[in-house]
């Protein structure tokens, strides 16, 4: 009896030890999908937002996340768009994620002006858009009011994550990476 239920503890104790990192593993994979979907959607939206609004949109990529920018007419520059604008503006990843973003394949845009975690309220991109020290924002991705796209790769990685997540989009703003379903209004197969 005894001995049966301290095998059991035993046995149940090993399991446990050897399923959870791999359950966990599987949660940041499950994230770095989360991400790469969270990344199309906003391309979505602001796809959508500069063909209403005749607004020239730039993504700029950080080693935290990655910020829209919009093109300022009377500042000649791109600025930093304030979340109330767009609540979609910012991205903030978790301290582990990682994107490296590309416009070809050799070629790294992973561009870092300064960290995002400093200008997330409106009060703070206000403030920095209003300064003489806010960055020279120069998106490498652009998003412009026709509808079209930069196309690019981003890949996206989490410390202790075996695999990693592609994300492509083609000029029209569709996700064509093998990993996800088609857009609709994407043709499948010839």
């Amino acid at each position: 009896g005894a001995l049966m239920e301290a095998l059991l503890a035993l046995l149940i104790g090993v399991l446990t030890a050897l399923l959870l990192p791999n359950l966990n593993a599987g949660g940041r994979y499950r994230e770095l999908n989360r991400e790469a979907a969270s990344l199309a959607a906003r391309i979505r939206v602001a796809q959508d937002d500069a063909m209403l609004a005749g607004r020239e949109y730039g993504i700029v990529f950080s080693s935290e996340g990655y910020r829209f920018v919009a093109w300022d007419a009377q500042l000649s520059r791109f600025r930093a768009v304030l979340p109330s604008e767009a609540p979609w503006s910012v991205r903030l990843f978790d301290e582990d994620i990682r994107v490296v973003a590309s416009a070809d394949a050799d070629e790294s845009i992973l561009v870092v002006p300064e960290p995002l975690g400093d200008a997330a309220t409106d009060a703070d991109v206000a403030a920095a858009n209003a300064g003489e020290g806010e960055p020279d924002y120069q998106p490498s991705v652009y998003v412009l009011s026709s509808g079209e796209v930069t196309p690019f790769t981003a890949v996206f990685r989490a410390e202790g994550e075996d695999r990693a997540v592609t994300l492509q989009v083609d000029a029209l703003g569709n996700r064509i990476d093998a990993d996800a379903p088609p857009s609709p209004g994407t043709a499948a197969g010839g």
